[in-house]
C-alpha cells in the first residue's frame, strides 16, 4: 500500500515539473565535522557542565580576538556553531585533555621524560583547534579554486547568451552543489534583498580569502564601478585561472615519481 502511494506521488511529481517546468533546487553543501573533534567537542560540554565554576575565567572576551574567531570560523561554515567563547573553551580543554592523558601514563612510568612529553601534549592540543579550523580553510580554498574556472566559463557562456549577471549566477547555483555556488547564492540573496552589486561583491570577498576568487572580485567590483562590462573580465579571469590550474596539475605530475618511490602503506 505504502509502495503504491510512493510511486504515484513520485508520478504527480513528474507530471508538475513537465506542465509548471519546476526545477529542482540543489541543496547546499553539507558541513564536514572532525570526528575527533566532534568527540572533544562534545567532551568539553560536559567538562564545563560539571566545573561549571570555570566558566566565569571565560566570561569576557576581548573584541578584536571574538571578530578575529568568528571570521575564521564562517569561512568554514561553523559546523560546530561555535561562539568566540566556545571555541576557546574548547582550546583550554583540548590542552588540558592530552596533558592529563599523558600525565596518567608519566605517573605509572619511572621514567621523568614522560612528563617533559605531557607539557608538550598539552601544548599541542592547545593548538590542536586552531590547526583544524586552518586545514578546514586550506581544503575550502582548493576546492573553490578548482571549481572557479568552469564557473567563469559557465557565466561567461551565459551572459554571451544575452542574460545579465544576476540570472546567469542564479542559473549557476541551481545547476551546481559546491562551496561557489553557496557564495554565489548568498550573493544573489543579498542582491534580492536590495543590496548594491558592489556591496554584495565586497562581502562576498570580506568571507573568502581563497586568491584566484579575490582576484576575480577584485576585477569585477572596479569593472562595476568603471561600468565597463562584466563579460570580458570573466572571459579574462577564466583563461587565466584555467593556466593557473593547469601549471598546478603539470607540477603534481612532475613531482608524481618521487613520491613513488615512498609508497604509503
Amino acid at each position: 500500500f505504502l509502495k503504491i502511494i510512493f510511486v504515484r506521488q513520485e508520478k504527480a511529481k513528474r507530471l508538475a515539473e513537465q506542465v509548471f517546468n519546476e526545477q529542482k533546487t540543489t541543496k547546499s553543501a553539507k558541513k564536514q565535522k572532525n570526528a575527533i573533534i566532534t568527540v572533544l567537542n562534545n567532551l568539553s560540554k560536559v567538562f564545563y557542565k560539571l566545573f561549571f565554576f570555570l566558566n566565569w575565567f571565560f566570561k569576557s572576551v576581548k573584541p578584536v580576538t571574538a571578530k578575529k574567531i568568528e571570521t575564521q570560523l564562517a569561512l568554514i561554515g561553523n559546523p560546530f556553531n561555535w561562539e568566540p567563547v566556545d571555541f576557546i573553551k574548547l582550546r583550554y580543554f583540548c590542552a588540558f585533555f592530552f596533558f592529563f592523558m599523558i600525565l596518567l601514563v608519566a605517573i605509572g612510568n619511572q621514567n621523568p621524560l614522560y612528563y617533559v612529553f605531557s607539557v608538550l601534549i598539552g601544548v599541542a592540543g592547545f593548538y590542536y583547534p586552531q590547526l583544524y579550523i586552518e586545514g578546514m580553510n586550506q581544503l575550502r580554498r582548493q576546492k573553490i579554486g578548482q571549481a572557479l574556472p568552469d564557473a567563469m566559463d559557465f557565466i561567461s557562456l551565459c551572459l554571451a547568451a544575452g542574460m545579465n549577471f544576476q540570472l546567469a549566477v542564479d542559473e549557476y547555483v541551481k545547476r551546481n552543489q559546491n562551496l561557489l555556488a553557496d557564495e554565489f547564492s548568498l550573493f544573489h540573496n543579498e542582491v534580492q534583498v536590495g543590496i548594491s552589486r558592489i556591496e554584495a561583491f565586497q562581502h562576498m570577498l570580506d568571507r573568502n580569502d581563497a586568491p584566484g576568487l579575490r582576484g576575480f572580485l577584485s576585477s569585477v567590483i572596479q569593472s562595476e564601478r568603471l561600468g565597463t562590462p562584466l563579460r570580458p573580465v570573466i572571459s579574462n579571469q577564466a583563461v587565466e585561472l584555467r593556466g593557473k590550474r593547469k601549471q598546478s596539475i603539470e607540477k603534481s605530475i612532475a613531482s608524481a615519481p618521487v613520491k613513488m618511490l615512498f609508497p604509503d602503506r
